[in-house]
């Protein structure tokens, strides 16, 4: 479908705002993506250009209108928001359906993604982490800022969707009593928890997504694939989903062991890195006025959320013939059939340590 693309955009190229004369050619630069992802990304070079020139996002599943109608809006809205750079997100430049998939082409940010490095005990290096933390919760608490909503509508809408969500986790996964209990108290105590309003909620904010450019006088910010995004969602999501990660990909223990290790340095144990998470959590509720008291509820709900969301990208997957070798590797640490093995993920086993482990907390 890539000529048909070219074809189309040599077409119009004048009324897309591409900002450079007309080429001869446009080649493309496949990027590798996970295969629950949903999405095959390029890099599109025009002539004989080394920098490119747009990307182009193709949704593998050709039922997906409303998913990239969601993110065109989203980024058309955010390109609008005062406070927000407009550099700082993708501008799109086409959205239609070619041949029988649907298309995103957008701009191209500048920056490398960020990078973490290890500590020889395993950990995030202190210093890179705290600046990189740092840099992350400054950005979405300005996207929180620029999209922040509140109404009595909104509030009802999100707290409605945050119970469905609660009751489809309690019906997909096994929990014990106690962790039925702690569910339970869950949506209880959603009112309190979003007293700062809501937000535009990218939904993969991790370090990959997130491009850094440094120059002599400061340090810029620009996030990538909006693939996942919400006009609202609950407050520190995407900072919680920051947090995860960040660990995650930069451990020294691999295996399941070495996921639950990262997890539990990150937010239940007392060790040096857990105080820059805490600090950054902390800091960033002052920001968007959110009541500390209230984070772990947030992070429980942040779980399950991830949980349930997983679960749906990894059946879509297995509809299509297929499922993610790391959702096989979790299949076999836990002993589940081919049937069974949609529900193994990791956010389940960290919604089990959180909730077996109380009190322990950071925030």
């Amino acid at each position: 479908m890539l000529p048909e693309l070219t074809h189309r955009l040599l077409a119009d190229w004048n009324g897309l705002s591409l900002g450079v004369e007309k080429p001869r050619t446009v080649r493309y630069l496949g990027i590798s993506g996970s295969v629950e992802g949903g999405t095959t990304t390029f890099l599109a070079f025009i002539d004989r250009c080394s920098r490119p020139s747009f990307v182009v996002k193709i949704h593998r599943d050709p039922s997906e209108q409303s998913q990239v109608f969601t993110e065109r809006n989203i980024l058309s809205y955010l390109q609008t928001r005062s406070g927000l750079s407009a550099t700082s997100v993708p501008r799109v430049i086409l959205c239609e359906k070619i041949t029988d998939r649907w298309v995103l082409v957008q701009s191209v940010l500048e920056g490398r993604p960020m990078v973490a490095a290890m500590t020889r005990d395993g950990r995030p290096e202190l210093e890179g982490a705290a600046s990189n933390l740092r840099l992350a919760a400054d950005w979405l608490a300005q996207l929180h800022t620029a999209t922040r909503a509140r109404t009595a509508a909104i509030d009802s809408l999100l707290k409605q969707h945050a119970l469905n969500t609660i009751q489809e986790f309690a019906s997909i996964f096994d929990l014990s009593k106690s962790e039925r209990n702690y569910l339970n108290g869950l949506g209880d105590r959603l009112d309190a928890a979003t007293g700062g309003g809501v937000s535009v909620q990218h939904g993969d904010f991790c370090r990959h997504n997130i491009l850094v450019s440094r120059n002599s006088r400061r340090t810029e910010v620009a996030v990538i694939d909006w693939t996942f995004s919400k006009r609202a969602g609950l407050p520190l999501h995407d900072l919680f989903f920051f947090l995860t990660t960040y660990f995650l990909q930069v451990r020294k223990h691999h295996g399941i062991t070495g996921f639950i290790r990262a997890f539990a340095d990150t937010f239940l144990d007392r060790n040096t890195y857990s105080s820059i998470v805490k600090r950054c959590l902390t800091g960033h509720c002052r920001q968007l006025n959110v009541d500390v008291s209230m984070v772990e509820t947030l992070f429980a709900m942040f779980l399950v959320e991830r949980a349930v969301f997983e679960f749906h990208q990894v059946l879509r997957c297995s509809r299509r013939g297929g499922l993610p070798r790391f959702t096989l590797y979790l299949a076999g640490v836990g002993n589940r059939d081919y049937a069974e093995a949609v529900k193994a993920q990791l956010w389940i086993h960290f919604f089990k340590i959180l909730v077996a482990r109380p009190g322990q907390f950071i925030a």
